[in-house]
């Protein structure tokens, strides 16, 4: 996993200029070490329709440690997070209607983040490239805030319509815990 808090501010200026990457015993014995948890994977997985700018009708799955992922707003109001690869890079937002918090649920109708009115909710997923118009839905599987309020896990997967409701389609999930 990587430690988002000295590196962020530096990859996101990085990333705007780009325009938008012990021994174990056997269960039970006396003073046997425990188990280590399981490492958490940072993913976004995706695949699109042929003439959908964003991913160019690719199937992927892109994770740590050859991708970084970086949590630049991470506030439950408005989500943003990169993955980044010197060679690719993806810019990825969903938030909740204006004056709400992202909470688990699934979030119909939404449209282009920054262009959210009344009870509509937002998603904006570009790569290299974008559309200016997007529409679609998606569901927050899982979240976790800390005490300042700051996203510090996420499991949510999407759907985005490039144009019109019924337009190219790019789809998938992301999974992030800082």
């Amino acid at each position: 996993m990587t430690s988002n808090t000295g590196r962020v501010a530096g990859r996101w200026a990085a990333c705007a200029v780009l325009a938008l990457g012990g021994v174990l015993g056997a269960a039970g014995q006396a003073g046997a070490a425990p188990a280590p948890a399981a490492a958490t994977v940072n993913s976004f997985s995706f695949t699109s329709d042929a003439d959908n700018p964003v991913g160019n009708g690719r199937t992927a799955t892109l994770t740590e440690p050859e991708y970084e992922f970086l949590s630049s707003i991470s506030d439950p109001s408005d989500y943003w997070l990169t993955v980044y690869h010197p060679d690719e890079l993806y810019s990825v937002q969903f938030a909740p209607p204006r004056g709400e918090v992202l909470r688990k649920g699934t979030y119909k109708n939404a449209v282009r983040a920054t262009w959210r009115e009344g009870r509509q909710p937002g998603i904006d997923i570009a790569g290299e490239r974008g559309c200016q118009e997007k529409f679609g839905s998606f569901t927050v599987h899982s979240i976790k805030v800390n005490a300042d309020g700051r996203v510090t896990a996420i499991d949510v997967s999407f759907v985005q319509h490039c144009w019109t409701k019924d337009g190219p389609l790019f789809k998938g999930r992301l999974t992030y815990t800082e």
